[in-house]
């Protein structure tokens, strides 16, 4: 019932997901947590709870019938009065059973039910409203992205700390060729490693007067002001990993609030170059440019964000660019497909199955062929991100962007850049 209604938009689409056994698992999880808590709340007691059910089962039977009745009325299809008799004599048999079963079970728990339910309504009428807005948001003409070329990307590197994913960010902005590429720094005592590794670019330094967040921001926003609309300004975040799991993130957790917080700001994308620290080599140049540059659009629609983000990656100068879907939900899938042919987008689309229906995992596999090492082949996977108003709407979306992001984290020659559309 919940994958249906987030089919309707009425519910969070999490619900339409169907886990590994091919069984919608998140409804199921929420279903036993529920049931959980009322079984705790109302001490198991058997009397309290069958109110519950009465009232939720018999005025799920009235809304039925009533409805199949207006159905009955609307497609007058032979035979209909009668069919619908039928179902108006069961909807008024079920409605005297409900009233009688409020009047008579109200203080034993039928109040509950009657509470719960215009909360219920309230908040499927505003997850259906939000869906309706952000659908509206991805189609309008008026936010529809311009064509941009090369020569709007314009990069600003981040220097935490000179070493070698700071190096191989110098050698992948080298690469893209954009039209304007400076480092920042909070930190004086970096300018001599820079001049070491890069004179070409660059190196601000930018007073502290608050946190790092803030003044980075700040930076980060009078250089937006200063570009045109249609540039694209990217953020390119440097970092070694010294180890490989969700450790290295929930322990070192400050370069990751960082790059969440920055996507918040309009006009900023945010590119990642990590490193792991067994990887590096310490006789090879990491600001070399390398030879192949492939790049790979994570697609789930054909709407306004994706092509902004096929835009972004046509301003990098790959090799090589392509956009992938993984097909998570069959009809979808088809119907992406369908949807692409007749947009007359210029990048090939591949469709990939998932059979595990994991992304993480299906993404990691397809990656493979690109054998990137960082070095010679490097591999940019492009990310389009919704940024919602407000944090109570992000439990209504799936969160695909951090799924794929924490994968790709620690995948040798691999770059994931978030390429944000902001939701009014």
């Amino acid at each position: 019932l919940s994958s249906i209604l987030a089919g309707d938009r009425f519910l969070p689409r999490q619900f339409r997901n169907r886990g590994d056994r091919l069984v919608f698992s998140n409804g199921i999880v929420i279903l036993a947590v529920a049931a959980a808590l009322l079984v705790y709340a109302l001490d198991a007691d058997l009397n309290r709870l069958i109110q519950l059910y009465l009232v939720g089962v018999f005025l799920s039977f009235t809304l039925a019938q009533f409805g199949t009745v207006i159905r009955w009325r609307r497609m007058r299809e032979p035979g209909w009065r009668r069919s619908a008799a039928i179902n108006a004599f069961g909807a008024i048999v079920t409605g005297i059973v409900l009233v009688v079963v409020v009047i008579t079970k109200f203080l034993t728990g039928a109040w509950m039910v009657l509470a719960a339910l215009p909360i219920l309504m309230y908040m499927m009428r505003s997850i259906n409203r939000h869906y309706g807005d952000v659908a509206g948001q991805l189609q309008a003409s008026e936010r529809r992205p311009v064509d941009r070329r090369p020569g709007n990307q314009h990069m600003v590197i981040y220097v935490h700390r000179v070493d070698a994913a700071t190096a191989r960010a110098i050698g992948y902005a080298r690469s893209t060729r954009p039209a304007s590429i400076v480092a920042v720094t909070f930190n004086p005592a970096n300018h001599g490693a820079w001049k070491r590794l890069s004179r070409e670019i660059p190196l601000e330094t930018v007073p502290r007067r608050g946190s790092l967040r803030a003044d980075l921001s700040r930076y980060l926003g009078e250089k937006r002001t200063a570009l045109e609309e249609a540039d694209f300004l990217t953020v390119i975040i440097p970092e070694v990993l010294r180890r490989r799991g969700m450790s290295e993130i929930l322990l070192r957790p400050r370069l990751h609030r960082l790059k969440a917080h920055l996507l918040t700001k309009r006009g900023i994308n945010v590119l990642d170059i990590p490193i792991i620290a067994e990887e590096i080599v310490p006789d090879v140049d990491e600001t070399y440019e390398p030879a192949r540059h492939y790049v790979l659009v994570l697609v789930s629609g054909v709407h306004n964000a994706t092509l902004q983000a096929i835009e972004y990656a046509e301003t990098l100068r790959p090799t090589d660019i392509r956009a992938v879907s993984f097909g998570l939900v069959p009809d979808d899938a088809e119907k992406l497909g369908n949807e692409w042919l007749e947009s007359q987008i210029p990048v090939p689309l591949e469709i990939e199955a998932s059979p595990f229906r994991s992304l993480g995992e299906s993404l990691v596999g397809y990656l493979k062929q690109y054998r990137a090492d960082g070095i010679d082949r490097l591999l940019t996977v492009v990310i389009p991100e919704f940024v919602v108003p407000t944090r109570r709407h992000q439990v209504l979306h799936g969160q695909t962007a951090l799924i794929a992001k924490r994968h790709l984290l620690f995948e040798r020659g691999v770059v994931a850049v978030s390429v944000p559309y902001h939701l009014d």
